[in-house]
């Protein structure tokens, strides 16, 4: 539902802020979901069944839009 970005060592999520009044667009908050995981090859995200599969320092995560749990 919102983008997403992942950090060697954390994932946020970018929620939409209010509208600049100079420039009229929509600004964005970064809210921290996952702290101490992160992916550590962009190419390795991909989405299966709503969730996204990365792979970090210590094996491939499963992040959910809220949190991610370890898979391998």
């Amino acid at each position: 539902e919102y983008l997403g970005v992942f950090k060697q060592d954390s994932i946020w999520i970018m929620v939409p802020g209010e509208t600049s009044p100079v420039t009229g667009l929509n600004t964005y908050v970064p809210v921290r979901r996952v702290g101490g995981i992160g992916c550590v090859a962009n190419s390795s995200i991909v989405e299966i069944n709503g969730n996204l599969i990365f792979l970090a320092e210590d094996g491939v995560y499963a992040f959910n839009g809220q949190s991610s749990t370890k898979i391998s």
